[in-house]
């Protein structure tokens, strides 16, 4: 009982006659009268309590609100177009339609490994030499090795034996995702178009490692090489086999082999045992250091 519950009722017991005992009427009054004091304290203690309790969840659906509001900049709908590769059955997802995502750095990067993959992998007689003094000085380390070791006659891993006369090979980048500072993985697809054969088209993924260097070099290297882009490591691997390539007529004979095609343009200077004297790469300064 309250310290006010406990006033009502003393206040009304001195409302009795003094000296004599109430009668039944008189008690019955104060009955109520008590009966009414402490319905109207709790009815006063509770509406108290259903305030405190009203102004603490004002308080908190305030807060969330203004969470809101502070979280709503942070959310946007972005569409995604995703992509799904016919061949292979690799899915990927797009850029977004809004522009401005590529940032010029990323936007150079993503032109320098086109350009290596497309001057690698591209094989025709016809600007051979170009392309292969381009890759070569492009390259350094494993990756300018192993190139440059595909194209002699007496390797084992040369890619001269599974080629033929008049063999042509195209290359359409499709896809180019950086992933991580120095590592990219470049999709793309080589068509090959044999003399008097079917066309054929494989679809690879190419894993380039490269780096950028401020190696002095010579100048009409560094008209090529202007950023100093060296591939350091290149791996590339299979993602669909090859269409079937059905002879049309007799036009090649068993016997015949194509021979390095820089061995056919010695009016070039071009050596076939090492890169030509413009694919050299340029000298760090620990090569150059005794």
């Amino acid at each position: 009982m309250t310290a006010h519950e406990r006033t009502e009722i003393a206040a009304s017991a001195s409302r009795l006659p003094v000296g004599g005992s109430p009668s039944g009427d008189e008690r019955n009054a104060l009955a109520v009268e008590v009966w009414r004091d402490e319905a109207l304290a709790s009815a006063r203690s509770g509406r108290r309590i259903a305030w405190i309790v009203a102004s603490i969840m004002i308080v908190v659906c305030a807060a969330q609100a203004a969470g809101l509001a502070i979280l709503l900049p942070l959310k946007e709908v972005v569409p995604y177009t995703v992509l799904v590769d016919r061949q292979t059955g690799y899915v990927e997802t797009a850029r977004g339609v809004r522009l401005g995502d590529l940032d010029d750095e990323q936007a150079v990067i993503h032109s320098m490994l086109a350009q290596y993959v497309l001057s690698r992998e591209t094989f025709d007689p016809a600007d051979f030499a170009e392309r292969y003094a381009r890759t070569a000085l492009w390259s350094i380390g494993s990756a300018r090795a192993e190139y440059v070791d595909q194209y002699r006659e007496e390797s084992s891993s040369s890619v001269l034996a599974d080629l033929r006369p008049g063999s042509v090979i195209r290359i359409s980048i499709s896809a180019i995702d950086l992933l991580s500072e120095n590592t990219a993985e470049v999709r793309f697809e080589a068509t090959r178009r044999d003399s008097g054969l079917e066309t054929s088209s494989t679809t690879w993924r190419a894993v380039v490692s490269f780096r950028f260097t401020g190696a002095p070099m010579r100048m009409e290297d560094r008209l090529l090489n202007p950023l100093g882009f060296q591939v350091t490591a290149y791996r590339r691997d299979r993602l669909s086999p090859p269409a079937a390539v059905l002879p049309i007529a007799d036009t090649v004979t068993p016997q015949e082999t194509v021979t390095s095609p820089l061995a056919q343009t010695p009016a070039m200077g071009i050596d076939t045992s090492s890169p030509p004297a413009a694919a050299q790469p340029p000298l760090t300064e620990e090569a150059r250091t005794p």
